[in-house]
């Protein structure tokens, strides 16, 4: 028979109340279960017993990954044990990624073109670069793929020079990527990528000139993401664990991809090669992602949420987006407030559409990305996130990233085109999307909140939640665009 996998909470509530305590005996039995590896029976009176299997728990009293026969009673009985049942929801980190045409209709037909990827440097080619070109640009017409070892791609777009609409380019690590519009492309043609030189003024280090180590002393941060290269030498790791489901709790380094690294640079960045916003804040990677994997269960990000407040982290950072609603999460989120944790969210890269969850669920600090004219390599990939409109009243070269989501959920607003941050591998590079702009709030409200004792002070409870939330919306400065693209604004 076929199984289907849950969430496992409380009715009404996010962790099993002591008071009840047939609900609470019965959850602990379950923790047991799911830490002995082996399945439960629900028995009741005249009814048949039920088979749960635990497929993992956080503790006692909290949430747990269940999985049922597909079509038995077991969902009933849960419900008579004063239990409920919430779906699995996915989520994806929230960087802005390389477009996904459709091919043309006659593309199996299409001789293919060849292209190599560059350094501009040496003029050596480049594994691993992302060229996604646009024959029809409107219509979403193109093709794309990832250059081999020798930076040679090869796409069906038909007899060359072929005319493009235009080109993105997404960088390997150590490159700033390539954006052209009505170009064209020839059979052998060459596109150059310029290499990162450090340090580069780019549109974080615009916004935040002047970090020092000792920013941030006092606070400790959740990045709750890909899992963090904690030997990178521009990163101090205090902890963390693995939330992934089946995988060691020890692990939590990097998975593979690089997002959760470059999310913690934002933050923390050491100064050897990189200053982050907040150096001074104990770094605790909390993963869950799994190894190699794009994307994350809720469950895993509830149960790194549960673990960052019990070890008492004051922010979290999520720069993940996903759809549709997620009860299960929204009271994550409540519960990290009830800690005393806030947690601040992506608002996903669907080009203005509205902001996606979880930070759409306005329980924490949902954030938009803003970019900066000039803070990139003239020809950069970055340059196909500009988007004039709405314009700033405040400053013309600021703009609100075309790749944004938007509404009434934004909170605040902070820098996330371009922005250059660690890598594995003790790599540089750039990466755009609200997945930089969270971190790039996380660490610009660390270090405010590293000089309030007063809020620090405060019990680890729903009010010091509230209290670091109006702190960081009062922080924050106008930039001259609509409230539903820029909240409160951005954190000095």
């Amino acid at each position: 028979m076929a199984t289907e996998q849950f969430i496992l909470l409380p009715e009404h509530s996010f962790r099993v109340p002591v008071s009840n305590r047939r609900a609470f005996d019965i959850a602990s039995d379950m923790h047991a279960a799911s830490i002995a590896r082996r399945p439960m029976r629900l028995a009741f009176p005249g009814v048949a017993p039920q088979a749960i299997n635990i497929v993992d728990s956080v503790t006692n009293d909290g949430p747990k990954l269940v999985e049922l026969d597909t079509g038995s009673n077991a969902a009933l009985r849960v419900r008579q044990m004063g239990m409920r049942l919430e779906p699995l929801r996915y989520y994806q980190p929230a960087v802005n990624t390389a477009f996904n045409p459709d091919p043309a209709p006659d593309a199996s037909a299409l001789p293919p073109v060849t292209v190599r990827v560059v350094s501009a440097q040496d003029g050596s080619g480049l594994a691993g670069a992302v060229l996604t070109v646009f024959t029809d640009f409107p219509n979403n017409v193109g093709a794309t793929g990832t250059t081999g070892k020798n930076g040679d791609v090869a796409l069906s777009l038909g007899t060359p020079p072929v005319a493009v609409d235009r080109w993105f380019v997404t960088p390997p690590p150590g490159f700033w990527g390539s954006f052209r519009t009505a170009t064209s492309l020839s059979h052998g043609g060459q596109i150059a990528l310029t290499p990162v030189t450090l340090p580069y003024p780019d549109a974080l280090r615009h916004y935040y000139p002047h970090a020092t180590k000792t920013d941030g002393q006092g606070i400790r941060v959740a990045v709750v993401d890909t899992g963090i290269d904690a030997t990178h030498q521009d990163l101090v790791v205090t902890d963390g664990r693995n939330a992934v489901t089946g995988e060691t709790n020890g692990d939590y380094g990097d998975n593979g991809i690089g997002h959760g690294t470059h999310v913690a640079g934002i933050i923390a960045a050491q100064g050897k090669q990189l200053m982050g916003l907040a150096p001074g804040v104990e770094l605790w990677s909390f993963r869950v992602f799994g190894k190699n994997t794009w994307t994350a269960t809720n469950y895993a990000i509830i149960k790194a949420l549960w673990l960052a407040a019990d070890h008492e982290c004051d922010l979290a950072n999520i720069s993940v987006a996903g759809l549709p609603t997620d009860d299960a999460m929204s009271e994550a989120l409540d519960d990290a407030m009830n800690h005393g944790m806030v947690v601040v969210s992506a608002a996903g890269n669907d080009g203005r559409k509205e902001v996606a969850y979880p930070a759409r669920y306005d329980k924490g600090l949902g954030v938009s990305a803003i970019g900066r004219k000039g803070t990139y390599p003239a020809g950069s990939r970055e340059e196909g996130d500009v988007q004039a409109q709405p314009s700033s009243t405040k400053d013309p070269d600021n703009y609100v990233a075309g790749f944004s989501n938007i509404g009434s959920a934004i909170a605040l607003a902070a820098p996330g085109v371009g922005i250059l941050s660690t890598l594995p591998g003790q790599k540089y590079g750039p990466m755009s999307g609200t997945s930089m702009a969270a971190p790039a709030a996380t660490g610009a409200l660390a270090r405010l909140l590293s000089q309030n004792a007063d809020i620090r002070k405060m019990p680890r409870d729903i009010e010091r939640a509230r209290a670091i939330i109006n702190f960081g919306n009062r922080s924050a400065v106008d930039l001259g665009f609509p409230l539903f693209y820029q909240g409160s604004g951005l954190l000095p």
